[in-house]
């Protein structure tokens, strides 16, 4: 049970990010997610928007009186809230597409290509909700990104790659790996006679 897309206010992306490529380690077809710190104001009017929202979900459930854990957790008077959505969705007909979240930059221009997403960028999201009622785990609401604007890019590095160009100035010893194969060495050959009836090999 779904609702229509609501925008959120500018938050900042932390820890694992996972929107231009879905991640597939609990899930095998892949999920789109991230977490979004907002502060003062806008942290206070996103608590009453996701609380509006769990209260609705109580609606769902028949048997289920109770509420779920909601998606955000607060701290230091900074809400962090959970947006995921599944990158395959399957039809009670048995069908499955695909779902891409698209990405627009400062301006509403649509992104085309990858930009490497990641912690410490400033998005606005425009998500759906998913209501459900599981009886182990109470009534609940899921936070499903449609579209996200980025307002300021902090792009993921490789910490494998070295970011740095190449200047003047203190080298490193270079190491030096010594091949054992590059001696030549003699070696005796013994001649050896096997009885070939009792031998196994």
């Amino acid at each position: 049970m779904g609702k229509g897309l609501i925008n959120t206010p500018t938050g900042t992306i932390v820890g694992f990010c996972a929107i231009e490529k879905p991640s597939t380690k609990f899930d095998d077809l892949g999920v789109y997610s991230c977490q979004v710190e907002f502060l003062g104001d806008d942290a206070k009017a996103m608590k009453a928007v996701v609380d509006g929202l769990m209260a609705d979900s109580l609606k769902v459930g028949t048997q289920v009186t109770r509420a779920a854990i909601p998606p955000y957790t607060i701290a230091n008077k900074t809400i962090t809230i959970k947006f995921k959505q599944r990158a395959v969705i399957k039809t009670k007909a048995g069908d499955k597409y695909n779902k891409i979240i698209k990405l627009f930059d400062a301006t509403g221009q649509l992104i085309e290509k990858d930009i490497g997403l990641s912690a410490g960028s400033e998005v606005k999201i425009a998500f759906s909700t998913y209501s459900w009622a599981v009886p182990s785990l109470g009534c609940g609401v899921t936070l499903q990104p449609a579209c996200i604007q980025v307002i300021k890019l902090v792009k993921f590095v490789d910490k494998d790659i070295n970011p740095f160009e190449v200047e003047e100035g203190y080298q490193a010893a270079k190491k030096v790996t010594t091949n054992p194969f590059t001696t030549d060495v003699t070696v005796d050959t013994v001649d050896v006679t096997v009885d070939t009836v009792d031998a196994d090999f």
